[in-house]
């Protein structure tokens, strides 16, 4: 069969589309497959898919308007149009909205692959809003076997039993990285804060997360237990980057990285022997000073907490499982052996008040991370945040079921103790606070500095989209970031 699948990417992020590059390396063998995935406000790739099989588009939920404006371009492309990725595990009934055939749940490798194989089975008896009688019924049988399948009948949204998870990792090909022009997402100065390396890539050496954070939606795709990869399994596929890609940093994209104490020290000693530079995320309650020392040794240079608040108040509502304690101890411990950390904060928090805000603020002072990223708390479907979200009518925006895009880092969406526009001002100011740290590595470069201004101010487009947002959220990291998406884009694919 002949399938595209496209990414509706929201941003110049250079994270490739893993999910649809694990979905594509095991439908690949014995199809014709393609990948796209497209920078925001680019549609012009349209022009170039051809008729298809099958079109799949994978988006998250801030990405629902523009996946929706490609799924009506290129619906006369295709036989079958498939939806996936973790809006349609929270909300399936969007297979209708958007006029598509097929929506996957869940892990998608394995039930995007026994769907491909039960519509080339029944290539003579074709699913189409046209045919009915036996042959209809027919057909909607062998649908309703497909595991984690949402399918249309006469109309109304079919939500199939969900499939197991996968419990070999080791079983999945290699992610399809030679259907993209990889170089792209290798570019400098990679994902590492405060280190300029020329080829960064991601692995992921795990799926699920045990943990009950109230605003995580993640264990809706991979559940509450953990599966990992052998170590071996994970080795060879850095190797092979190694080899193809002639990498020089990696970003691991597991939720936590440090889980199994053991796993991470049969790992490090295969990675020392790599000589790579890597950074992983972690929680400040899995923090082993022995364990940090080996992980130093095979190259890891920054680990990434997610604090979220420096109130122990706000930390019991967001069911986190972590305290203030345990962050100023996680700190102190990753300091002592010499790594360097980055701290997530959400404001905007369930039982949150200005005092909370004044905590937290206190306590990054505390923690002094060399990096700090500050957003607002979002209620993603899907996540226990969402629900209560909704029963509580935080949720101010009349149109927000259909606007999802407004999930973004401009504005809050709730507004539970405080208002929208005090959460901007005190959003930037804390954010504002932390510029320097946060820019310090990248302002010793004086050539990269100037090559991001000049490609800044060549962007006219972008430079004035930018100045106008930062009129409204006052945050100079708006600008920054604005700059370095520029610089990155003037590597054209």
């Amino acid at each position: 069969m002949k399938i595209s699948l496209i990414n509706a990417r929201g941003s110049d992020s250079q994270i490739a589309p893993f999910g649809l590059m694990y979905i594509a390396g095991l439908l690949e063998k014995d199809n014709e497959v393609k990948i796209y995935d497209p920078l925001p406000d680019d549609y012009s790739f349209i022009d170039k898919i051809e008729k298809n099989d099958v079109i799949g588009i994978s988006f998250l939920t801030t990405e629902y308007l523009r996946a929706k404006k490609i799924a009506r371009l290129v619906r006369d492309k295709c036989k079958y149009l498939v939806l996936g990725g973790v809006h349609v595990t929270a909300m399936p009934k969007v297979v209708k909205e958007f006029n598509a055939d097929f929506g996957v749940v869940g892990e998608g490798e394995y039930t995007f692959e026994e769907l491909i194989n039960k519509l080339k089975n029944n290539e003579d008896n074709p699913f189409q809003k046209s045919v009915s009688g036996k042959q209809k019924e027919d057909f909607n049988k062998t649908l309703e076997t497909v595991k984690g399948l949402v399918w249309l009948d006469n109309n109304e949204v079919k939500v199939n039993e969900r499939r197991e998870l996968i419990e070999d990792l080791d079983k999945l090909p290699l992610p399809a990285r030679h259907l993209l022009d990889y170089d792209w997402y290798l570019r400098p100065p990679g994902g590492i804060r405060g280190h300029y390396l020329k080829r960064v890539d991601r692995v992921m050496t795990s799926r699920g997360c045990p943990f009950d954070c109230i605003y995580c939606g993640s264990c809706n795709i991979f559940g509450r237990k953990t599966r990992r990869r052998s170590v071996k399994n994970v080795i060879d596929e850095i190797k092979f980057l190694k080899e193809k890609y002639d990498i020089d940093g990696l970003w691991f994209l597991d939720d936590t990285f440090i889980l199994d104490d053991n796993w991470v020290l049969e790992f490090c000693e295969e990675m020392k022997k790599l000589n790579l530079i890597w950074a992983c995320q972690s929680r400040v309650d899995r923090i082993n000073e022995d364990v940090l020392r080996k992980m130093k040794e095979a190259g890891c240079v920054q680990l990434e907490f997610g604090i979220e608040s420096g109130s122990n108040k706000v930390l019991k509502a967001l069911r986190k499982g972590t305290t203030t304690e345990m962050q100023l101890n996680a700190f102190e411990v990753v300091k002592k052996v010499g790594m360097k950390t980055l701290a997530t904060i959400m404001i905007g928090n369930p039982e949150e008040t200005r005092e909370d805000i004044e905590l937290t603020r206190k306590q990054l002072l505390r923690l002094k991370p060399d990096f700090t990223h500050v957003f607002f708390i979002t209620p993603f479907p899907g996540s226990d945040l969402y629900d209560l979200a909704v029963k509580n009518n935080w949720i101010k925006d009349e149109n927000f079921s259909q606007n999802w895009d407004i999930r973004r880092a401009e504005k809050p969406v709730m507004e539970i103790n405080l208002d929208g526009s005090e959460l901007i001002k005190l959003k930037s100011d804390l954010q504002n606070s932390f510029f320097y740290g946060n820019y310090k590595d990248y302002l010793k470069r004086p050539k990269l500095v100037s090559k991001v201004v000049f490609s800044f101010l060549m962007d006219r487009k972008n430079l004035l989209k930018s100045l106008k947002q930062f009129s409204k959220t006052k945050r100079i990291d708006d600008l920054a970031e604005s700059a370095m998406k520029s610089y990155r884009v003037r590597f054209k694919r």
